[in-house]
């Protein structure tokens, strides 16, 4: 794609559940921190706050670390959520080990468009997760059996999800963030398992 203005932008609805094809059939665009396979949607107008949560599932040892980049109406980037505030959540539930963040916007001109992608940063580092065998000892009660945690290294394609629901809907899903507060976080090679769930800041771009 020539310009943030000419990507294949999909309409996005205010209440719903996705999975981002996020492989080599995906498009493709040279962001300013690295060329990346993406997928990109028009938020809806007259939705109202909505509430995100994107997550990105480790498979055989592999996962994709997103960014979030947010477009102004003019195409133009106005926030960003960074890879590394994306929190290791491990299984729980029909829930596999995951990378997850949850964060707010109000569509309109400052929030017009969303891309979903991974720098070049991101992909150099990993994240450490729970084998199998120590999932279960935990969820058992029992002694963790011996041996450091397994390593993900994050690629260029991955397993991700994206979910949406209307702010004030009360369902519970997501958590909000503070929307107003500026950041610039700087991304670490590489992300060492927590179970952090707390809420993500956003990064405004100017």
């Amino acid at each position: 794609c020539a310009s943030l203005a000419a990507l294949p932008f999909q309409a996005l609805d205010a209440d719903q559940t996705q999975r981002l094809k996020l492989d080599t059939s995906a498009p493709a665009h040279r962001f300013e921190d690295g060329k990346s396979f993406f997928q990109a949607f028009a938020l809806p107008r007259d939705a109202g706050p909505l509430s995100f949560e994107l997550t990105s599932t480790i498979v055989d040892g592999q996962v994709f670390a997103p960014t979030v980049l947010v477009l102004d109406e003019a195409f133009q980037p106005s926030q960003r959520i960074a890879s590394d505030k994306f929190r290791y959540r491990g299984p729980s539930g029909f829930a596999p080990a995951r990378l997850a963040a949850t964060f707010d916007l109000t569509p309109g001109p400052e929030a017009a468009y969303l891309v979903v992608y991974s720098n070049d940063a991101a992909r150099q580092g990993s994240t450490r997760y729970e084998s199998a065998e120590k999932v279960y000892a935990r969820v058992r009660g029992l002694a963790p059996p011996p041996g450091p945690d397994l390593v993900a290294e994050h690629t260029a394609t991955g397993n991700v999800t994206l979910a949406s629901e209307p702010h004030d809907s009360g369902g519970g899903l997501l958590t909000p963030i503070l929307g107003n507060r500026t950041t610039t976080p700087t991304p670490e090679p590489r992300t060492r398992a927590t179970t952090d769930t707390s809420s993500t800041t956003v990064e405004r771009t100017r």
